[in-house]
């Protein structure tokens, strides 16, 4: 039995003519003829009581008839779910990110988007300074990347893959509330930064040698600090413990300040003359008109408070 026969049956049943059956399924009527003969041989009842040009069904008949009913309606409902979870694939977004990249403000925005364009978005966290981020998005293990255009840059570029600026977020000094220069106003002099003794904190990855020493070099020229009073840190919360416990200042993004949400325990300081890291999104040239596109467009035009001239407590 398939279920292009019992459909067949159905519109014969339903209608008791054979014409009209076919006219409904647009087939010629010895087709209908055809498949319903087929059908009573294979189940070895007659189906139909055949008079004359009248038909009428037999017992087997209206058994058939309510059972077939009941099997088309469910495999409609079964096509309907596996269309639906079709398209649903087709609107998933697989977003990798590094830490400093990803803020609450950048979080809603992608909330926001996935919402309004029903797609479902999965971000997964992901050490970008090893090269990995680039031979997944080129073999569509992601859809796209969040990262710092330094770190981009620093990889060796796959074909076929492009970057696209997002917005810009500054390098802070963090202090912990006692430390002399958080009652010194919102921005710290460059001369202030070459005066500051202990240590100063980055983060950057302890397993890649070229990174860290590449992250010490970029915030000893950009903010003026000596380079041999600059560490690296395994995470932001190994970071956050240093500052609040007076042992050190740090230097992060103002988007992995709002991210750490500290709860007022850390003053967040600008630096005069202090550059902005570009964040931007990497992903494949060729789905630049996809979902991928219209996701990259929306968080174009966010707008992060990054890059302003004040203190700010996180």
């Amino acid at each position: 039995m398939e279920l292009r026969q019992l459909e067949y049956f159905v519109a014969a049943a339903e209608l008791l003519s054979f014409s009209a059956a076919a006219e409904r399924c647009c087939v010629v009527q010895s087709t209908i003829s055809h498949q319903i003969a087929n059908l009573e041989e294979e189940l070895g009842v007659r189906l139909f009581e055949r008079g004359g040009r009248a038909i009428g069904l037999t017992p087997a008949g209206e058994l058939l008839l309510e059972e077939s009913r009941a099997l088309l309606g469910r495999a409609k409902e079964v096509q309907k779910k596996v269309r639906a979870l079709g398209n649903k694939s087709e609107r998933l977004l697989r977003v990798g990110y590094y830490s400093a990249c990803i803020d609450p403000v950048f979080g809603a925005r992608l909330h926001d988007f996935a919402r309004a364009c029903g797609a479902e978005v999965r971000l997964e966290y992901l050490d970008f300074y090893n090269g990995v981020f680039l031979e997944r998005l080129h073999s569509g293990g992601f859809d796209c990347v969040i990262t710092l255009r330094d770190v981009y840059e620093m990889l060796e570029q796959k074909e076929g893959i492009c970057y696209e600026p997002l917005c810009r977020a500054r390098v802070m000094l963090v202090v912990d509330p006692g430390h002399p220069l958080s009652r010194c106003g919102p921005v710290v002099s460059p001369e202030q930064m070459r005066r500051l003794c202990g240590r100063a904190l980055i983060y950057a990855p302890s397993y890649s040698p070229s990174v860290c020493r590449r992250g010490i070099l970029w915030n000893s020229g950009a903010c003026g600090i000596p380079e041999e009073r600059i560490e690296t840190a395994r995470n932001t919360v190994e970071m956050q413990i240093e500052i609040e416990a007076g042992k050190a200042v740090g230097l992060m993004l103002e988007t992995e300040l709002r991210s750490l949400n500290a709860g007022g325990r850390l003053v967040a300081l600008n630096v005069e003359g202090a550059p902005c890291h570009e964040i931007g999104a990497a992903f494949r040239r060729a789905d630049a008109k996809g979902l991928v596109g219209e996701f990259v467009r929306s968080m174009c035009s966010i707008e992060t408070p990054v890059c302003k001239e004040e203190k700010r407590v996180v």
